[in-house]
């Protein structure tokens, strides 16, 4: 359950609450104007102050917006890099057309498209957030997901080495980097971000990262004292974010005429504005389901995805970035002990009291820790999915993200966005045409229908029951598997065995495509050629509906279909029986007739009781608990059993001569299934009681009697086993 009372609050005293609500703040501040320093970068680098000054305040308003309306009142809205890299590279696209003749209106044009941005994100959120359908961005491929991420982690490493060159760069300037003058400029501070995630990995806590920029802040203005270079050289050598203003980060609010704005250019980019739509509900949805993960509680992911919409709108209204719940800064708020809204009030404080009054300190922050701090962001994905990862993931999963990085990296991050989605979809159809669609292969010698038989019909069916072939489909058939199945049916068909009949079965078949459709008419075709009958049972009215549809009743013959694979079984059993009948010395009632003539003194029908049923008369039922064992002398009785749907489920139907009621009468437990009559049928009840009188009338009835029964009872069994075999056989020929 979402927090209430209990998280409205920090859980820390004052001092604590200062301290750390300012180390908070201070990670914020940092992250927010790094990411501002990525977009406003090269051709848009002039108008970097204006650029921090429209993302701190934003990032001031998300965060104090978040502090109040996500259901865990300590998560900490900001902006993220992922958005900002797809804005930047946005941006130097702009950047680098005709519009860029103009600075202002070059700045005008990049400002309204990161505004419009923030605000389309945000709306979409507010949408689906409030038809709360925010589990569609759940379904986004694993595989693609980590491309995604890990060419955002080459993004960002390449911009970290251009935010200190001070030019976009890619790697097709490996010339340009690789200079020494630039090697050594860029260098020492991507090694610095790389530090920054071992000593995260090997110093894991919350003040790990605090502690590492404020380390190299340190060590970057000892050295340019020792060195002798001081500020004034720092600045000179464009070292320092500034000189900003005199009139600090609040003068620059405002100036900006949106007549200027160049639309045309900004519709260009509407691709990459629409990834950054995707992006913000698919990062604020698993971000927001790791902190589900870290802190322990159920979050309400519908409020909280508003709340993004809400926030990011706001921000769009100031120019600043698209953003939603950074998952370290909450992490990190909540190890420290803030959390409740002290979490959000902190950020938006700091990034406020920064925006206001922070310029000149700003000033001095040396562009390089910027650059290290977006290196450490970006090797961290890298290094999370091109070598963590890869230890998990199946080989053709990583190859999915290697060739999409390396597209990200060669042509662009949306061309490598299309071919991640792409790849995945072709290695999900190449993995799922793998599957084994059939269920189960067998033939009437192993599968029977619930028809109780003879055992001289048994017999029968056993010797003549493979040329009917049984093949249960299950799953969503697919232009992959319809291939497969058609050719292994084709080589289970064309083979010395004569088949009659060949069953498909569609029960447990949720779906299939035109594709299948075309190569099950193929099939077809195939059977006919060798006078085989294709029968399908157990269509749902959504495929009995498509295959129609198709058109696959054109050949000469009908195709068949039957409600169950139980209907079509003793369709195929009855034909068999009849073109091939069982031994002629076996009368309609075996069991009773071997009594009779081991026992011919007795009356049986005067001994026991006759029963006469009509159409739906219950003999026995389900759980009752009642004795005696019945032979059906005429018509016909099905046993069912109670499902938790409406409908009952028919295990049994038992012709005359059949044993109905031995088990729970032997077991003297409660009846297993409710028999009732189909039509008008005739049925003797033997009591289990009066079997001993019957032994004293002709001594050995008793004992031919159970033997009698007993034999029954095995051949059941046998038949259950093999049966229950069959089921768990999954593996078969067919489908592989």
């Amino acid at each position: 359950m979402a927090q209430t009372a209990d998280n409205a609050h920090s859980r820390v005293g004052p001092i604590g609450l200062v301290l750390s609500g300012t180390l908070v703040g201070l990670t914020s501040v940092v992250f927010a104007i790094s990411f501002a320093a990525i977009i406003y970068n090269d051709r848009l680098a002039p108008f970097l102050e204006r650029g921090i000054a429209h993302t701190l305040l934003g990032a001031s308003i998300m965060a104090a917006i978040g502090a109040f309306l996500f259901s865990y009142r300590g998560t900490i809205g900001q902006p993220q890099d992922i958005t900002a890299i797809l804005l930047a590279g946005a941006a130097a696209t702009i950047a680098a057309g005709p519009v860029s003749a103009d600075p202002e209106v070059l700045y005008t044009t990049v400002f309204m498209m990161v505004a419009i941005a923030a605000v389309a994100a945000g709306a979409v959120c507010v949408i689906l957030g409030t038809i709360k359908v925010s589990f569609l961005a759940r379904f986004t491929p694993y595989p693609v997901l980590g491309a995604f991420l890990a060419s955002t982690g080459y993004f960002l490493t390449m911009g970290a080495i251009g935010l200190v060159l001070g030019r976009n760069v890619t790697i097709w300037d490996m010339g340009f980097i690789l200079a020494p003058q630039n090697l050594a400029a860029w260098a020492p501070w991507v090694i610095l971000g790389g530090a920054m995630d071992v000593a995260i990995r090997k110093v894991p806590g919350n003040h790990t990262l605090p502690v590492c920029i404020l380390g190299a802040a340190a060590a970057f203005f000892v050295y340019i004292y020792a060195a002798g270079i001081g500020l004034e050289g720092a600045e000179a050598r464009g070292w320092l974010l500034g000189p900003f203003p005199e009139a600090g980060f609040l003068g620059e609010i405002g100036r900006v005429s949106p007549s200027l704005t160049d639309w045309p250019a900004i519709a260009t980019q509407v691709p990459v504005l629409l990834a950054v739509i995707g992006m913000t509900l698919l990062g604020g949805m698993l971000n927001l389901t790791g902190l589900e993960l870290t802190i322990g509680e159920d979050l309400e992911i519908d409020r909280d995805l508003r709340t993004i919409g809400v926030t990011n709108i706001a921000t769009g209204g100031v120019g600043g970035l698209v953003g939603y719940p950074l998952l370290g800064e909450t992490i990190f708020a909540w190890r420290i002990g803030l959390k409740g809204t002290a979490a959000g009030v902190s950020a938006a404080l700091t990034c406020l009291v920064t925006f206001l009054f922070g310029a000149d300190v700003l000033a001095l922050m040396p562009k390089g820790l910027l650059a290290a701090v977006v290196a450490f962001l970006g090797l961290d994905l890298l290094r999370t999915w091109l070598w963590h990862e890869r230890q998990k993931l199946p080989w053709q999963d990583f190859l999915v993200i290697l060739l999409t990085l390396a597209v990200a990296a060669t042509i662009g991050f949306l061309e490598a966005l299309a071919f991640g989605l792409c790849a995945s979809v072709v290695v999900f159809i190449v993995s799922y045409a793998r599957l084994n669609i059939v269920r189960s292969v067998s033939d009437l010698r192993e599968r029977r229908s619930t028809v109780e038989r003879s055992a001289p019909q048994a017999t029968c069916l056993s010797g003549a029951g493979d040329r009917v072939l049984v093949v249960e489909l299950a799953g969503h058939l697919f232009f992959g598997s319809g291939a497969g199945l058609r050719k292994a049916i084709w080589q289970r068909i064309n083979t010395p065995v004569a088949l009659d009949m060949l069953i498909l079965d569609f029960n447990h078949v949720s779906g299939i495509d035109s594709s299948t459709i075309l190569n099950l008419n193929r099939m077809r075709s195939d059977c006919d050629a060798r006078g085989i009958e294709l029968a399908l049972s157990g269509c749902s009215a959504f495929v009995a509906d498509r295959i129609a549809r198709f058109n696959i009743h054109h050949s000469e013959r009908r195709l068949v279909h039957y409600p169950t694979l139980n209907d079509a079984l003793e369709v195929a059993e009855e034909r068999i029986l009849a073109q091939t009948p069982p031994a002629a010395d076996v009368d309609g009632l075996p069991f009773l007739d071997e009594l009779a003539r081991r026992h011919p003194a007795l009356d049986l029908a005067s001994m026991f009781k006759t029963l006469d049923c009509s159409d739906g008369d219950i003999v026995l039922r389900q759980n009752d608990c009642t004795n005696g064992i019945f032979v059906l002398l005429q018509g016909q009785v099905r046993a069912t059993i109670s499902m938790s749907g409406p409908n009952d489920l028919e295990v049994a139907r038992f012709l005359p001569g059949s044993l109905i009621g031995e088990i729970a009468s032997y077991g003297e437990v409660e009846r297993t299934a409710t028999v009732s009559s189909i039509g008008s049928s005739r049925l003797m009840r033997i009591d289990l009681a009066h079997i001993d009188e019957a032994d004293a009338l002709s001594p050995g009835f008793a004992a031919d009697f159970h033997r009698l029964v007993a034999r029954r009872l095995a051949r059941r069994l046998r038949r259950t086993t093999l049966e229950v075999k069959q089921t768990l056989d999954r593996q078969s020929p067919v489908g592989q």
